[in-house]
């Protein structure tokens, strides 16, 4: 784009109102004059003299701060172009009727003109005629299309007619409306298994490679040593390990004994597990993250842990024992022998929002958990006793023993959490296994 500016000679007045026959066939000596300005219906006279009375600061003459254009790139398109065509071969009868599109083409027009006094409120302005129409701000230029130009007379030479104008108004653009966001509920049971490493451990049904038990998957440090599932288009869940991690060493012929071969999806991919050797615990990490890698904030997360229970021997007392400060009594449990493993679980306060045993469900069950909490955790440790056969298969529909076994925990404006997992006692080298879901609300 360039600017008129100030004239310093005659040439402005030899162009002035000027039409396309005029500007191309312009004298020799105007010929590096590329503006034209156009001014139709006698509103560059109009904004020269009465508006001139009233508004204060307009150039002499009238169209010198405009602003002019060599070339437009464009084209017209959408619903009316059948229609605008239609109305070309009405006037142009020469053109075909096989044309039908307009690729727009000012060569040897007067070239495009803007102007406004006041861009940022363009309804305070004036264009002083530029739009070709009126005194408002705006923009007009001529053009052809591009695809009729070798059917416009007079042929061979340059086109001396134009086939249509555009004369625009200039008005404050409104700010568009937020959309407002499509939610929908995300839950784990439409997860994906992409990775299953845990600690170096490749798990059963691993994505990544065949496998060998209780050894990497494959590529060694190349693996990631996680657990990765796909639970949604872009969202994934990562496990990670931030303390050492042991499972049970697979011997097979059990729920509980296939040791890292039990990590990954269960229940038809409805529930997360994990599996973790008698007499050790682990630090988790459960974080969301996109496909490339960055957090992904969840505004309000449900999980649940599952199935916290232990194996052969119950503790012998109806309601948990209270331990000083509320924490877990130094004997709890202790009718069980060391060799009959059970299960903790522990969370960071500072983390969680809500904590809800089974006692709180609607309608509530009797807690088969006892919580506690230290200076900075919350604690539950089991006291059932639970087998293969009372394990929950659908996280959606729990009879009232797995709804006893159950963790509910409430986290808002999260991208990760941690858990600990432990096995206290429990005789050989086998395992246990702690399972998972969860929903939260997704916006796209």
């Amino acid at each position: 784009p360039f600017i008129a500016g100030p004239p310093s000679n005659t040439k402005y007045k030899n162009v002035n109102r000027c039409g396309p026959i005029a500007y191309s066939e312009r004298k020799p000596a105007y010929k590096d004059l590329l503006l034209c300005p156009h001014c139709q219906k006698g509103q560059c006279f109009r904004a020269d003299t009465s508006v001139r009375k009233h508004v204060s600061g307009i150039p002499k003459p009238i169209y010198s701060d405009w602003v002019f254009y060599e070339t437009v790139d464009g084209s017209i398109g959408g619903p009316g172009l059948e229609k605008y065509r239609s109305q070309i071969r009405q006037t142009f009868k020469m053109v075909p009727d096989t044309i039908d599109s307009c690729t727009i083409d000012t060569t040897n027009l007067p070239v495009p003109q803007l102007y406004c006094t006041d861009f940022d409120i363009p309804e305070n302005g004036y264009g002083f005629g530029v739009n070709g129409f009126n005194q408002k701000c705006g923009l007009s230029f001529w053009y052809n299309c591009a695809e009729d130009r070798p059917f416009l007379p007079p042929k061979n030479k340059d086109v001396k007619v134009h086939e249509a104008d555009l004369n625009v108004n200039l008005v404050t653009c409104t700010a568009a409306p937020t959309p407002t966001p499509t939610c929908g509920p995300t839950a784990f049971f439409e997860a994906e298994l992409v990775n299953n490493n845990l600690g170096g451990f490749c798990g059963g049904d691993s994505p990544t490679k065949a496998f060998i038990e209780g050894e990497d998957c494959g590529d060694g440090s190349m693996t990631p040593q996680e657990i990765r599932y796909r639970v949604s288009d872009n969202i994934y869940l990562v496990v990670t390990n931030t303390s050492e991690y042991t499972p049970g060493i697979g011997i097979g012929g059990g729920l509980n004994n296939e040791g890292a071969l039990n990590n990954g999806l269960v229940d038809n991919g409805k529930f997360g597990q994990i599996n973790l050797r008698h007499g050790t615990s682990v630090d988790l990490n459960f974080a969301f993250v996109n496909g490339g890698g960055s957090p992904v904030v969840i505004d309000e997360l449900s999980w649940r842990f599952f199935d916290l229970d232990q194996s052969i021997c119950p503790c012998n007392f109806t309601t948990c024992p209270v331990g000083i400060g509320g924490d877990e009594p130094i004997n709890y449990c202790s009718n069980c022998d060391a060799e009959f493993p059970r299960e903790q679980l522990r969370i960071p306060m500072s983390e969680v929002d809500v904590v809800t045993l089974s006692d709180g469900l609607i309608p509530p069950v009797d807690s088969r958990i006892c919580q506690y909490q230290d200076m900075t955790s919350f604690l539950f440790n089991s006291r059932a006793v639970g087998n293969g056969d009372d394990n929950p298969t659908d996280p959606e529909n729990l009879d009232d023993f797995q709804k006893s076994l159950l963790v509910d925990l409430t986290y808002t404006d999260v991208s990760n959490f941690n858990a600990s997992y432990c096995i206290i006692n429990g005789a050989g080298t086998v395992g246990r296994n702690i399972i998972f879901a969860f929903n939260f609300s997704e916006c796209v």
